[in-house]
């Protein structure tokens, strides 16, 4: 099923109502990977982020994969996957995350030109949008996400909109699970001085 997946966007390409099938397949990938995660899909992120590099369009419909997984796990499950099944799907993501970030890093670090399509900078920013409030802050602040959204994708009308959700995004985070309180000062102080960078 994931080969099926990961193969489909660059067999449909050009076909018509491609994109709501291409939908309808990673939603369905995302139910099963729900299910088997712990048990037998370990190696979903990885063999998701691994197929990216293959072509533009399968990086687009992996950067999906991962924005739907995240929804599906951590906003719209309430009620139908238990809290420990949420805390160990968490637990997996927060290990294999930095593949990831460093997808999404890949894709933002591109040249905007006419050889890569501005779908793919929005998807990527809509999938960053979807772990902002939830992976460790490191990620955020130190390899120079933040400020590649307000040099890069602030300016363009075309990602404008999906850059300000993840700065929006950002900045609700409360860092209450910080215990020490000079660095919650120092995540507080960084996250005024990105948003005056800003304006």
């Amino acid at each position: 099923m994931v080969s099926l997946v990961l193969n489909t966007p660059d067999q449909v390409a050009g076909v018509p109502n491609a994109a709501s099938l291409l939908t309808k397949m990673n939603s369905t990938l995302i139910s099963m990977v729900k299910l088997e995660w712990n048990n037998s899909w370990q190696n979903f992120i990885p063999d998701i982020c691994s197929s990216a590099g293959e072509s533009i369009s399968k990086c687009e419909n992996a950067l999906n994969i991962l924005r739907l997984l995240s929804e599906e796990v951590f906003d719209f499950s309430k009620g139908t996957i238990l809290r420990s099944e949420v805390t160990q799907f968490k637990a997996q993501m927060n290990q294999q995350f930095g593949q990831v970030f460093q997808l999404c890093m890949n894709v933002l670090s591109q040249e905007m030109n006419m050889q890569i399509p501005d779908s793919l900078f929005k998807s990527c920013l809509r999938t960053l949008q979807a772990y902002l409030s939830w992976i460790p802050h490191n990620y955020i602040f130190n390899f120079g996400l933040f400020e590649g959204l307000i040099s890069k994708f602030i300016q363009p009308a075309q990602t404008r909109v999906d850059a300000i959700k993840c700065i929006t995004e950002v900045s609700s985070l409360t860092f209450e699970e910080l215990t020490d309180a000079d660095e919650h000062r120092q995540m507080k102080e960084k996250l005024c001085f990105y948003y005056c960078t800003m304006l």
